[in-house]
Order: C-alpha cells, then sequence, then structure tokens
C-alpha cells in the first residue's frame, strides 16, 4: 500500500508543479505585455514631445521668412518712392494677416496630428492593459482547474490501486485462516476469485 501511495502522491505533486508553472509563466506574460505598454506609451509621449518642439522651431522659421517677406516690400515701395499708406499699407497689412494664418494653421495642423498620436496611444495602452489582465485571469482559472483534476486523478488511481483483487492475475486466489465450518459466498463477476479458509473446511468465497 505505501508503494501506492508513494506513486499517486509523486503524480500529483508532479501534477501541481506543472500547474503551478503554468500559471506563473501566465503571471510573467501579463507582467511583461504590462511593461512593453508603459514603455510604448512613453516613447509615445516623448514622440509627442519631440514633433512639439519641431512644430515650434517651423512656426519660428516661418514667422520670420513672413517678416523678411514684409521688409522686402517695405523696401521695394521705399525705392519706388511709394509711401507706406492708403493701398501700399493694405498690402502690407494683408500680407501680415496671411503670414500670421500661416503660422497658426502649423500650430494647428500640429496639434491635431499630437491628439491623433495621444488617442491612438491611449488605445494600444488600454488594449494591452487589457490583454494584461485577460492573460492573468485565464492564468488563475487554469491553474484552478488543473489543482482540482489533478486532485480527482490521484483520488481516482488511489482508489483503483486500492480495490481488492487489482494486481491479481485471472483465477488467482487469496487465501487467510479464520475457522468456522460453512461456505460464505459474495456474488459479483467470476473473472477472478479468492477465498479465505476459516479452518474445518468453511470458506468465504468472492468473485470480482
Amino acid at each position: 500500500m505505501s508503494f501506492v501511495v508513494t506513486a499517486v502522491a509523486t503524480t500529483a505533486v508532479t501534477g501541481l508543479y506543472g500547474a503551478y508553472s503554468s500559471y506563473q509563466a501566465s503571471q510573467a506574460q501579463a507582467e511583461a505585455i504590462e511593461d512593453k505598454a508603459e514603455q510604448d506609451r512613453k516613447l509615445a509621449e516623448a514622440q509627442m514631445e519631440r514633433d512639439a518642439a519641431a512644430e515650434s522651431e517651423v512656426a519660428k522659421e516661418e514667422r520670420a521668412d513672413a517678416r523678411r517677406r514684409r521688409d522686402l516690400i517695405e523696401a521695394s515701395y521705399a525705392k519706388s518712392g511709394v509711401l507706406l499708406d492708403g493701398s501700399a499699407a493694405d498690402v502690407l497689412t494683408k500680407q501680415r494677416e496671411v503670414d500670421e494664418t500661416n503660422i497658426q494653421n502649423i500650430h494647428v495642423q500640429g496639434g491635431n496630428q499630437r491628439a491623433l498620436d495621444r488617442y491612438a496611444a491611449d488605445e494600444n495602452l488600454k488594449s494591452s492593459l487589457y490583454a494584461a489582465d485577460a492573460t492573468r485571469s485565464a492564468g488563475k482559472t487554469s491553474l484552478v482547474s488543473n489543482i482540482l483534476s489533478t486532485g480527482t486523478s490521484a483520488m481516482g488511481a488511489y482508489g483503483a490501486f486500492s480495490r481488492p483483487g487489482v494486481g491479481s492475475a485471472p483465477g488467482s486466489a487469496a487465501t487467510g485462516k479464520v475457522g468456522a465450518g460453512t461456505v460464505l459466498k459474495t456474488p459479483a463477476s467470476k473473472a477472478n476469485t479468492s477465498s479465505l479458509n476459516f479452518g474445518g473446511g468453511t470458506q468465504l468465497k468472492r468473485w470480482f
């Protein structure tokens, strides 16, 4: 019987170890998903900051170019002897408005793009965190299921090994002396037969 207990216990421990190893792997996978999601979010934020800085430089250059264009216009008027009033002044005013609109468009377009990038980064983060939670939950469910399955299998194996007659060849008999005077029979399958001799010709027979 000790051999049976040892074999069943070994099988159970092996099953539990495998179940826990799978559980640990699932938790490690979930953590890896979360770590990558956080890192991707930080990279996206850093890229948006670089884009904003580049946008400011572009707007700054555009403003400087606009100033130079207006200076050229003013110089051209001055060279031609045109006073900066009336229609000439209107031209410069209009040009200044156009230049400022172009500069603002740079900021608007950049801001819109960053809003889209931020939304995409947020959605990717949420999706990754959801996947991590699902992986972690699946690992826990699998662990419980494997533990229950291992326990059920172990109990079934122990019960099978501990039944009378298991391991005996068909037709073999197990005997033991008790002492009495009649033949007692317990009906079942006649595949195997065992008997107990009670002395004085008395036997207990059992088919199983």
